[in-house]
């Protein structure tokens, strides 16, 4: 039916009957329980629906009466009211709107972009409340809203205790970030005397009075340290986040090796990407789980609010981050607080990590995602070629240059990144070998030097991480793979952003999946390539390997130095040497030799070495077992290492024509990585380490 009203035309809700329900299929993926209260919902009275002035108008009829719904919040004042909140079009913070009206508000906070560079991929929650049932049930006929309804970003409450509900809702499940902002359309939401500040108080008080019950000291233990038991399995909690790639996969990985093991695990993580996990989730849970054992990837205990002081923390470091080389990360740690991992000498000598309580350890691998067994047929021919590379390195040096010069404030500045640039650039260029640290080091104060310029040396460490990290890590691995373009074979590049690299975007090949494709790539490419200028243990290599996958290795100076520290360390060992100091009073020829070819090769070239002692090195590659340099990790490296342009061609060349030779290098060098490497190995060797640590110093305090 169409009629006239106040010369518009006007047309029943019913006419949009097709939008709602496309809305209610939506609404049940995230709240089955309302859009089953909408699907059934009667109007109390007819309504239709016009358009004027680019602004929707809604309107009732009882009887012979018809009146126009009032709209305070239209689509552009939603807009203004938005961009208040968010002025840079960034959602940075959870938001609350009390009320609905037509929707403008709840859609126009939806649509703003979700980017939070320290947090990637959280999306802040959106706490949507409407007064009646029946106002939801009108603007769902005309909103489209099927994205908005599915998402459990989006948490509706409907009724006139819905401000009640989302207090529920934000006690119950902990890991709900709590609104920064709220917007109220509809006052009639909140109760006489209450609003949005005494919502907060309110979960502020309860919030805090749940931390403190569940963080209370738990009884004293008769032991003066707590230890393992031995007379039943652990129950062993694992922390992570789903905002980190990498650490959350590896978590879930550590975690199972402890279930093989025998042990009860409990992983804790939001669950969406709307949560963050907050003081009361950590404490809640350890107060329910009761844990043993603790367990946080890169980072410790006293970062991480409401864990217990008196159950044994490893934290597995691994990687080079601000928040653990820091002397304050150090001081932190507590009697029971444990390091795996990397990293051992610079935090202990330099960061006060108590050194006794540090295991070092490789990154693990998982021998179940990556088991030698052959995938399928189809997965083989998918991705089957000559030569492949797998890395997310895939920015030029160029580009990241031109980034850090975005930066800095004066032409001085960028024209002395430019000059360490080209200098740089230029070995490379040469077929120049790996740039090691102290040589970067040396060539960034040269510069300064020959320019007449000085930094401060707070700032130093910036420059080393653009150029020793970053720049040099794209020069020395773009260098290779321009080398392998030109050999005319099948090669791919497995990552993000090689499509668009200026020379090798013609061999990429899209993102691998880590689950269900690197096991794939691994064993389809008759060679896999492993070039990295940190040395080349590395997390991607040991998962090749374990997957049954032929590696050639560009090799580095570091990279033959393990079997020298080998021999050094057995020497100290035998003449009962315990010190760098009486090292460096040896007068062995054959072992002066020695350590003057190992300073050498890990770049202490001019004058003595002065950091890391040569003996700490030692000491760490041997607590290491020896699986820190690839040739004392595997026998047969050189046989697959090259060096050169000219070495990779005569290595690429060989190997295609030799498959017997291939398989019979990567089992032999999968057998070291499957012993020692696995996750499940490195946890037997934690688990024995500390608990022959913590009974040690029972003793001692026992004594």
């Amino acid at each position: 039916m169409t009629q006239t009203l106040h010369h518009l035309a006007w047309h029943p809700l019913s006419e949009l009957h097709s939008n709602f329900q496309a809305n209610l299929q939506a609404l049940r993926l995230s709240n089955p329980a309302l859009a089953g209260a909408l699907e059934h919902h009667q109007p109390t009275s007819e309504l239709f629906i016009s358009t004027h002035d680019n602004r929707i108008l809604l309107a009732r009829r009882n009887d012979d009466e018809v009146t126009i719904l009032p709209n305070p919040v239209p689509a552009a004042v939603a807009q203004q009211l938005k961009e208040k909140i968010f002025p840079a079009n960034n959602c940075t913070a959870p938001v609350m709107v009390a009320g609905l009206d037509q929707g403008w508000l709840w859609h126009a906070l939806f649509q703003t972009p979700c980017i939070n560079p320290a947090i990637n991929g959280h999306r802040p929650p959106l706490y949507l409340l409407v007064h009646d049932l029946q106002q939801l049930w009108t603007v769902l006929h005309f909103q489209q809203w099927q994205e908005l309804l599915a998402d459990r970003r989006s948490r509706v409450f409907v009724g006139t205790d819905a401000v009640d509900q989302v207090r529920q809702a934000l006690l119950d499940n902990t890991a709900l970030p709590w609104p920064g902002y709220c917007l109220t359309i509809e006052p009639a939401l909140w109760a006489p005397n209450t609003n949005f500040d005494t919502l907060l108080d309110e979960i502020t008080q309860q919030a805090t009075d749940r931390l403190n019950r569940a963080a209370s000291p738990r009884p004293a233990s008769p032991d003066p340290l707590p230890y393992l038991p031995t007379d039943r399995p652990l129950r062993v909690l694992g922390i992570t986040s789903r905002y980190t790639t990498f650490l959350q996969y590896s978590m879930r990985d550590w975690l199972s090796a402890f279930d093989r093991l025998g042990h009860t695990t409990h992983l804790l993580i939001e669950n969406d990407d709307h949560e963050l996990l907050s003081n009361l989730v950590y404490a809640e849970t350890c107060h329910q789980f009761k844990p043993d054992l603790i367990l946080i990837i890169d980072h410790y205990r006293a970062e991480v609010r409401g864990l217990p002081d008196d159950v044994p923390c490893v934290m597995w470091i691994q990687d080079n981050l601000s928040n653990i080389f820091n002397p304050k990360a150090g001081q932190a740690q507590g009697e029971l607080d444990f390091c795996l991992g990397f990293g051992k000498y610079c935090l202990t000598s330099q960061h006060n990590y108590p050194a006794d309580r540090f295991c070092c350890a490789t990154i693990g691998v998982n021998d179940e995602r990556f088991a030698p067994e052959p995938v399928s047929p189809a997965q083989l021919d998918a991705h089957r070629c000559d030569l492949s590379f797998v890395s997310h390195a895939s920015t030029p040096a160029q580009d990241l240059l031109h980034e850090a010069a975005q930066t800095v404030q004066s032409r001085q500045s960028v024209r002395l990144l430019d000059d360490v640039y080209q200098q740089m650039h230029a070995h490379y260029q040469q077929g120049g070998e790996v740039l090691g640290e102290a040589w970067i080091a040396q060539l960034i104060q040269q510069t300064l030097q020959v320019r007449g310029q000085q930094i401060d040396p707070r700032h130093m460490p910036g420059l080393m991480e653009l150029f020793y990290q970053r720049i040099n890590n794209a020069l020395y691995r773009h260098q290779t793979l321009h080398w392998a373009a030109e050999l005319g074979v099948d090669l791919h590049l497995y990552g993000r952003g090689w499509e668009k690299h200026p020379t090798l975007k013609r061999f990429a090949r899209g993102v691998a999946d880590n689950n269900t494709q690197l096991r794939a790539i691994y064993q389809a490419s008759r060679i896999n390539l492993q070039v990295t200028p940190f040395g080349a243990v590395h997390q991607r290599l040991l998962d090749g390997l374990l997957a049954g996958g032929f590696f050639l290795i560009r090799a580095d100076r570091g990279d033959r130095v393990g079997l020298l520290h080998q021999k050094l360390w057995d020497y100290c060992r035998q003449h009962g040497i315990t010190s760098d100091a009486q090292l460096q009073k040896v007068t062995d020829p054959s072992i002066t030799a020695i350590m003057q070819q190992i300073n050498w090769l890990e770049g202490h070239r001019n004058g003595p070495r002065i950091d890391p002692p040569l003996y700490e090195t030692c000491r760490l590659h041997a607590e290491s077992e020896f699986l820190v340099s690839a040739d004392s990790f595997w026998p047969q490296f050189d046989r697959v290492s090259f060096d050169t342009q000219t070495t990779l061609r005569k290595q690429v060349q060989h190997f295609l024509a030799n498959t017997d030779q291939r398989l019979e290098l990567s089992a032999a060098m999968r057998q070291p990585v499957a012993q020692r490497c696995t996750y499940t190995a490195i946890t037997q060797r934690l688990l024995t380490f500390m608990r022959q640590n913590l009974a040690s110093r029972t003793i001692r305090r026992c004594a």
